[in-house]
């Protein structure tokens, strides 16, 4: 896990999704679905929300540390809003 808001290096996603790094949303992952032939990009991105949602318990199964868990929770969390 590499992200810190502060740092210019890992402050943003460096994969471009739909032409962007930045404030990637569902409307973007579902273009990308469709032009990649992808039927159910809906159902996939419920099931990666539906996981997200669980991070807590994954997070005691790996022995991540409170502190990063909290850290990446909140990344995720803003990312899988909406």
């Amino acid at each position: 896990y590499s992200f810190d808001p502060a740092n210019v290096w890992v402050s943003q996603q460096t994969l471009s999704i739909n032409g962007k790094h930045k404030n990637i949303n569902k409307k973007d992952l579902m273009a990308i679905a469709s032009a990649n032939g992808i039927k159910k990009g809906e159902d996939i991105i419920k099931n990666i929300s539906k996981t997200v949602s669980q991070w807590k318990k994954y997070v005691k199964t790996a022995g991540v540390s409170d502190k990063l868990a909290q850290t990446i929770y909140k990344t995720l969390s803003s990312s899988f809003a909406s």
